[in-house]
Parts: C-alpha cells; sequence; structure tokens
C-alpha cells in the first residue's frame, strides 16, 4: 500500500496517509478541516550515461567503441 503526503492549503498542516487505491478522497485537515491536497516530489532518478535517445539510439555499435576508454 502507497505512502502518500498530503498538505493543508490553508494552515499549512501536513501528514502523511496509506492508502489503497488513489479513487479514495482526500483526507481532510485535523487543524481547520478543509481537505488536504496530495504532495509531489520529485523521483529520485540520476541519469549518468548520454542519454538513450539522443546519443544512443540508431548509432548501432558505433557508439560502443567511442565510449571505450584508450588503451
Amino acid at each position: 500500500m502507497p505512502l502518500y503526503e498530503y498538505k493543508c492549503e490553508k494552515c499549512k498542516n501536513t501528514k502523511e496517509v496509506y492508502k489503497h487505491t488513489s479513487k479514495e478522497p482526500h483526507p481532510n485537515c485535523e487543524n481547520c478541516g478543509t481537505e488536504m491536497r496530495r504532495v509531489l516530489h520529485p523521483s529520485a532518478v540520476i541519469y549518468k550515461a548520454g542519454g538513450f535517445y539522443t546519443t544512443e539510439y540508431g548509432k548501432g555499435k558505433q557508439h560502443l567503441e567511442k565510449d571505450k576508454p584508450s588503451k
């Protein structure tokens, strides 16, 4: 079951909630009673290579020889 973070826009209260599906209603704030909004966080993906479509797609094995360290 995924963990979601919610934040109240009125009083800035935050809350973490385990929810089974995203179709369940958003929780209400315990302080002021308004509906909370889900906080979206950036993913933790780090790309260390050049990039599949821009550098390697369609080049065949030519790019592998260029990326090898020289002896």
